[in-house]
């Protein structure tokens, strides 16, 4: 899990327990190209180590059926089609369709297909192109659903209007408008049956009730059609939160595929967990005094959403020594050599030492 997940993961837990809210984790897996094997175990492991409990999700129980999107195929495919029906989505049959962007490179926003998050300034901005009309927008419904039929492979597609404007009000950024004809006519569902993560989480976001959508600024530019969709269904739209990225020396966002450290690798190096979550509440949000030491409880009072950040947060390894050494020195002397004894066996100058005897003079025992 690198940072920028483990942060979003981290602010999606403040708000809900600050403001007494219900957390819920839905694993997202419709890609199935892009799935990893073990991955879920790592999104579980990662966020028991953090300490970040959910409410609901998969073995927590609750009314909303499977939390895993890949086993609720069928629901997906029948929103598309009442889109259809709506007039909202189209079935297109072209041959070659663009892949979808992987979550993992929107979040890190080394993917070219990503685009600007926000929209272009004025009628000469870099990204001020009218679309290009895909030609199954323009096939009759009774041709398209005769030719779906038939056993056609097709997927299906968002019917972008093609004037006017989608604006809404996001908690960090405010209000973001979005000339329609910027928009592209999305793949709702794949030929394959499993909708997009852009389509699954609209649907999942409304039947459990999500209100507040929390997650990184290179989604603001998607989520003009995420609302069209709501509208279409005439749904209520959720609060959006999205957050500032996070940039490392030269202002370059960091990413596990550039190498840049996971959770796993720091605290394999030596970091605590509550001392990085810590210092990642602290990468886009500051609190109302000067603190810069917190526990997870500490976190969790002193949270507010007004202070999350517009701007790109810079992630210093200085910083992160910083915080945990303050972490290191409230614990326990048990804890801490408990938390040490892994590290002794890695240094030939202390491996003689007697782990026994220390292990008793930690937890306060006779020489």
């Amino acid at each position: 899990m690198h940072i920028g997940n483990l942060r979003t993961a981290l602010y999606a837990y403040l708000i809900a327990r600050h403001y007494g809210g219900t957390l819920v984790l839905r694993i997202e897996d419709t890609d199935r190209r892009r799935n990893v094997e073990d991955a879920v175990e790592v999104i579980y492991d990662s966020l028991k180590l953090a300490g970040l409990d959910y409410d609901e999700g998969p073995g927590k129980g609750g009314d909303y059926g499977p939390y895993v999107q890949s086993e609720r195929k069928p629901l997906y495919r029948q929103y598309a089609e009442k889109l259809i029906e709506l007039g909202s989505a189209y079935r297109c049959f072209c041959s070659k369709v663009e892949p979808e962007p992987s979550v993992e490179a929107l979040e890190e926003g080394d993917d070219e297909s990503a685009g600007s998050p926000l929209p272009p300034d004025g009628a000469s901005g870099p990204n001020e192109t009218s679309r290009t009309h895909d030609p199954c927008r323009f096939v009759s419904a009774g041709e398209a659903n005769a030719r779906a039929a038939a056993g056609e492979p097709h997927v299906i597609r968002q019917r972008i209007p093609d004037t006017g404007a989608t604006s809404f009000e996001d908690h960090v950024y405010g209000v973001i408008t979005w000339r329609n004809d910027l928009l592209d006519d999305q793949v709702l569902l794949k030929s394959d049956g499993f909708p997009t993560y852009n389509f699954a989480n609209v649907v999942d976001d409304h039947l459990m009730g999500i209100t507040h959508v929390v997650r990184g600024v290179e989604y603001l530019s998607s989520t003009p059609k995420y609302n069209l969709l709501y509208r279409s269904f005439g749904w209520p739209i959720p609060e959006y939160v999205h957050l500032p990225h996070i940039v490392k020396e030269g202002g370059k966002k960091l990413s596990k595929r550039a190498g840049d450290a996971s959770f796993q690798d720091l605290v394999a190096r030596g970091y605590l967990p509550q001392a990085i979550i810590n210092y990642i509440a602290l990468l886009g949000w500051h609190p109302a005094d000067d603190r810069e030491f917190f526990t997870l409880d500490g976190l969790v009072e002193a949270f507010d959403i007004d202070r999350i950040n517009k701007s790109s947060a810079g992630f210093s390894l200085a910083k992160l020594d910083w915080l945990n050494s303050e972490h290191i020195r409230v614990l326990a002397p048990e804890r801490f050599h408990e938390l040490a004894l892994p590290y002794y066996a890695r240094r030939p100058e202390i491996a003689r030492l007697d782990t026994a005897m220390i292990s008793r003079l930690s937890a306060g025992g006779d020489r």
